[in-house]
């Protein structure tokens, strides 16, 4: 069985705006790296490779998938094209602080 994670690092800013202008409350820096990165990097050291769905794509080390529309659902089917039907998926939200 392949399992793919997948970071969630979508979504609005809410009240994180004056930290992040228009970028999602994900992209927040804390302790000199984006909120999502610590999911990321707890699951790249676990899987060996991430996916992070995001409309906004920065470089590696992760592999990033574009979120096209609205909501968990549309990132989710968006992921699956990249991933392929075989794939099962392990979701993570990229807003939730976790040390590798």
């Amino acid at each position: 069985m392949k399992i793919a994670p997948l970071v969630l690092a979508g979504g609005r800013p809410g009240l994180f705006e004056k930290l992040t202008g228009s970028l999602p409350k994900t992209y927040v820096k804390i302790g000199g790296k984006r909120l999502y990165q610590y999911a990321a990097d707890a699951l790249a050291a676990t899987f060996g490779r991430v996916y992070v769905a995001t409309p906004y794509p920065e470089k590696a080390p992760y592999i990033y998938t574009e979120e096209r529309g609205e909501g968990i659902e549309q990132a989710i089917l968006t992921a699956e094209t990249y991933l392929g039907a075989e794939t099962h998926i392990l979701l993570v939200y990229g807003d939730v602080y976790v040390e590798p």
